[in-house]
């Protein structure tokens, strides 16, 4: 205030500079089974500030990169700790959040006044499928062997009665027996009828007979005649 009674009194209000803060910010890189990360893999990332006043959140100015030039690290500064709003100074709440990664899952740990730390993670190839067995084939069960069906004999021709050789050539022999008994018969009849007649009576002359089963030879007498 300045000024007297006489010119009167002069009151400046001037209003005091915000208490700011900053906000640490860090990457951390992991492999997928926990251990750190190699350099190779990794990539550059950016990372936003977010605000929240009077529960409602919006990003707090541009998106910045953290890769291996600045260590992986960055420094939000002078942001103001308070925001007035209808008259009432209301804490401001901050954030960060990383924008997506591929391959990398991203966890944020920590606060405004320690810092925060953001660990990305490897995703892991996914693991294939084993190769399923193939499905054995079933074992087929055994044909079981045809018992064969007997065939039935063939009926037998019904034979011709064999000749009765043995009765037929006896009857023939005997026949033939009875026909030469009676020309001897008759011979001698006759030669005695030539003899008495003055007739000369020859030598006997051998007869085979065929009839039989073993030939037999037959003496008859040779007449000759009378002349």
């Amino acid at each position: 205030m300045s000024g007297d009674a006489e010119k009167g009194f002069t009151i400046t209000n001037t209003e005091n500079p915000p208490a700011t803060t900053e906000v640490p910010v860090e990457k951390v890189w992991k492999a997928a089974d926990g251990s750190e990360l190699d350099a190779e893999w990794t990539v550059p990332a950016k990372v936003q500030l977010v605000k929240t006043v009077d529960g409602k959140s919006r990003p707090g100015g541009d998106p910045v990169e953290l890769n291996a030039d600045n260590a992986w690290k960055h420094a939000f500064k002078g942001l103001p700790k308070t925001k007035t709003v209808d008259g009432t100074q209301i804490e401001v709440q901050y954030s960060v959040e990383e924008l997506s990664m591929d391959g990398f899952t991203s966890t944020v740990t920590g606060n405004a006044k320690d810092g925060f730390t953001i660990t990305n993670t490897q995703i892991p190839p996914p693991t294939p499928e084993p190769t399923p067995e193939p499905t054995p084939e079933p074992t087929p069960e055994p044909t079981p062997e045809t018992t064969p069906t007997p065939t039935p004999p063939a009926p037998e021709e019904p034979q011709l009665p064999l000749p009765r050789t043995g009765v037929e050539i006896g009857a023939a022999v005997a026949l033939a027996l009875a026909l030469i008994g009676t020309g001897v018969v008759l011979v001698r009849r006759k030669r005695r009828s030539w003899s008495a007649r003055g007739l000369l009576v020859a030598a006997p002359t051998r007869m085979v007979c065929t009839g039989l089963s073993t030939p037999r030879a037959m003496m008859l007498p040779k007449v000759r005649s009378a002349k």
